[in-house]
């Protein structure tokens, strides 16, 4: 079918150069064309078919390639996850409390979100900022009229290595101060629900 339609673009083309060259009035094996204008109305028509046809197979193409992307990606990805979590308490003069953590993280492909950290994620669903083939960037907090402290918190998953990266922030609204700062150092895996 392109050769086709490459061919008749040819010989359009080279119709609409004869008849410049060679005068308004010729005969070309399709028919009398009676001006140079004719033939080029020809030629762009079917250069539209064949420009049409072509976007139109892209268009399917790509539609095809984000459904292909979309089942292999599940809904829900629930990850078990090992590593440390350090709290410090920056103002409060007390030393930093290192422990091992062991984890569960849920992260929802469909309503964007993370859920699973401390304070916030516990039974809030942080949104997700940014997420790509290598890296998926969450950030969430509660609203300053929740008194008297405000929490956030920002992290990222690297969907490659499994590692996860977040930091915990308590602040005192009042007194305009960090009370706390948990930081999660994390090794995650894919893990199937029973």
């Amino acid at each position: 079918m392109k050769g086709r339609q490459t061919g008749i673009w040819t010989t359009v083309s080279l119709a609409a150069k004869k008849v410049r060259e060679e005068g308004p009035s010729i005969r070309l094996g399709v028919g009398q064309l009676s001006s140079a204008n004719q033939c080029q109305r020809t030629a762009d028509r079917v250069r539209g078919q064949v420009m049409l046809r072509s976007c139109c197979f892209i268009v399917a193409a790509v539609i095809l390639a984000s459904q292909t992307v979309e089942a292999q990606q599940p809904a829900t990805l629930t990850l078990a996850c090992e590593g440390t979590t350090t709290v410090r308490y920056p103002n409060l003069g007390y030393p930093d409390e290192k422990s091992p953590t062991s984890m569960s993280i849920v992260i929802n492909f469909t309503t964007r979100t993370v859920q699973g950290f401390g304070i916030l994620g516990k039974g809030n669903q942080l949104p997700i900022t940014a997420a790509d083939d290598v890296t998926i960037t969450f950030y969430g907090y509660t609203s300053p009229r929740d008194p008297p402290a405000e929490a956030w918190i920002m992290g990222k998953i690297n969907r490659v290595t499994g590692a996860v990266q977040a930091t915990e922030f308590l602040d005192d609204n009042q007194k305009n101060e960090r009370l706390s700062a948990t930081i999660y150092e994390l090794k995650c895996r894919p893990t199937e629900r029973m």
